[in-house]
């Protein structure tokens, strides 16, 4: 299993099925070095519904578990713009418990939402915020796309890749076990390999794995950019696509 085949592995889970504690057992003894990211946009749960759906409760009660069981917890949040004032309390509420918050603008969907300048003011004064808040908790770790955060944090890769770096640095794992460079970039075009079939050190290795990588040196494989609002091409609709720049 990829476990088993790469230094770091995230899991990102909406917390539904952890929220079980012989489930959270279950998973801390198969990958015990992993860390699990849960989605979770507030401490209050109605505010995290409304995006989310009715699942919350079920989320806090995830992080609660793995904390329980000593495995490391991020907290995944999603800046929607209806938690600008309560996405803090996350920190407020699992902190030291857990001590990386990861909070992420919102992934326009929308021309119009790609130039809401209201909400990308809100978004920069909230990292500015949560920035300063760290510089005073030592062992507090915001992970912010925000630019000078971003920069320390880039590495060597980034001044040598004008495009995308995720293919030759990460992969995203769906539900069904299909391997792909991210989230973002998640279709038949970039599709690596699939885990039922082969080892994940033989997909990573693989020549659709390098097809791709060759490709990204050459343009965005998401067109998602943490310093400027744009729609990811698996958003893009025929109706409106040729608008987006």
């Amino acid at each position: 299993m990829a476990a088993a085949s790469v230094p770091e592995v995230m899991i990102n889970s909406n917390g539904i099925r952890l929220a079980r504690l012989d489930y959270a057992k279950r998973l801390h003894e198969v990958a015990p070095a992993s860390l699990v990211a849960i989605s979770l946009d507030s401490a209050d749960t109605k505010t995290n519904d409304q995006h989310r759906g009715a699942g919350g409760i079920s989320a806090v009660n995830a992080i609660e578990n793995l904390v329980s069981l000593g495995h490391a917890v991020c907290i995944s949040t999603v800046m929607t713009g209806d938690n600008f004032k309560s996405a803090e309390s996350l920190i407020d509420r699992f902190f030291p418990d857990v001590r990386v918050f990861r909070f992420f603008p919102r992934i326009p969907r929308s021309v119009a939402e790609a130039n809401d300048d209201e909400y990308w003011t809100e978004l920069s004064i909230f990292f500015e915020r949560v920035q300063q808040r760290a510089g005073t908790q030592p062992w507090l770790k915001p992970i912010l796309p925000y630019k000078s955060v971003q920069r320390s944090e880039q590495g060597l890769m980034f001044d040598t890749l004008e495009h995308c770096c995720c293919a030759f640095s990460k992969a995203f794992i769906d539900s069904s076990l299909q391997v792909y460079p991210c989230y973002y970039s998640a279709n038949t075009d970039t599709r690596y390999g699939d885990l039922l079939q082969d080892s994940f050190k033989a997909i990573w290795s693989g020549e659709r794995a390098r097809e791709t990588r060759e490709a990204s040196r050459l343009r965005s494989l998401c067109s998602v950019s943490l310093l400027r609002p744009h729609v990811p091409h698996k958003f893009h609709s025929q109706d409106w696509a040729h608008g987006l720049t």
